[in-house]
């Protein structure tokens, strides 16, 4: 009995004394699509923006969102990880503001996807940080390294396999995709066209895409956002898309595609880029933040 009683409490003793793992806290950002303080959805009348403003209606809006950490209270970053789905894995998240998944006004139908859900070890976190786009790579379950923002989307995990997403240079993804219904459509040199459009993704690239790490693009294209004052428990984060359009003239479009494709030609990118906080002029720094530790003002939080 007294053995039996001396291992029970040796075993007490060396359990008490282990480290305890930390507890996984589960976390869900909440993000909203706004034009000012107004929500913007498909079911949003036309609403002034711009410079000159000009009322316009949503035609489609989806962000990919990747590199996602939440700030501790000693400042040190905390990657969030992502619960694989439909709509995020592999460090990456997919927003999408239309029901259903296609474009406003086209029979869509269906709730919106405006979360990302994930889990960080307990602890308080006071802060966010993330990147308005796609990395070049990630790993697998394994721990291999994988292509990510240039392959087959039809061979893609979810949500890289969105063909709305898909774009030409060198079989990437579009990093944002919204287009808009001005009021009057858009004039151009020949003609008008109904929709702008911005579509950011990176650009000038070359390498073969199927093959891992061999994609180079002279323009990353790559946002990144910061903010030091965010509860992950009761804000959310607002894409201010007035904000992002408040010098562009979405009545005109004086070169290239309508709107703005990333080009460095296109006369619509540059107020876009600015807003963007990225350099569009070749350079050094093309493609890459205007001034480290800026994040663009377009992306914001709102307290409860």
């Amino acid at each position: 009995m007294l053995q039996r009683f001396f291992h029970t409490g040796l075993l007490t003793v060396c359990l008490l004394s282990m480290p305890r793992l930390a507890a996984g806290q589960e976390v869900a950002l909440r993000f909203a699509l706004q034009a000012g303080e107004q929500p913007f959805s498909c079911a949003s009348p036309a609403l002034p923006l711009g410079q000159p403003p000009l009322p316009t209606r949503l035609k489609d809006a989806k962000f990919y969102l990747s590199d996602i950490r939440l700030l501790r209270d000693d400042g040190q970053p905390q990657v969030l990880q992502l619960h694989a789905d439909a709509w995020q894995s592999r460090d990456v998240a997919l927003l999408d503001f239309v029901p259903g998944g296609g474009s406003c006004h086209a029979g869509s139908a269906g709730p919106v996807h405006d979360s990302v859900q994930g889990e960080v070890p307990a602890a308080h976190y006071r802060g966010l940080l993330f990147s308005i786009g796609v990395p070049l790579q990630g790993r697998d379950e394994q721990g291999r390294p994988v292509s990510l923002n240039h392959g087959n989307f039809e061979l893609a995990d979810a949500p890289l396999d969105r063909a709305s997403m898909a774009w030409s240079w060198q079989v990437g993804r579009k990093f944002i995709k919204l287009e808009l219904l001005p009021e009057g459509g858009v004039a151009r040199s020949n003609g008008r066209a109904a929709v702008w459009t911005l579509h950011l993704g990176s650009t000038g690239c070359s390498g073969n895409p199927a093959q891992v790490g061999a994609v180079h693009c002279l323009s990353p294209n790559r946002v990144a956002v910061m903010l030091p004052d965010f509860d992950p428990a009761q804000d959310r984060v607002v894409l201010d898309v007035a904000r992002l359009l408040a010098d562009s003239n979405l009545a005109e479009d004086k070169g290239g595609a309508s709107g703005c494709m990333s080009s460095m030609d296109d006369p619509e990118c540059k107020p876009l880029f600015a807003q963007l906080q990225l350099q569009l002029e070749a350079g050094v720094r093309r493609g890459q933040p205007l001034l480290p530790q800026t994040s663009p003002a377009f992306v914001r939080v709102q307290k409860p």
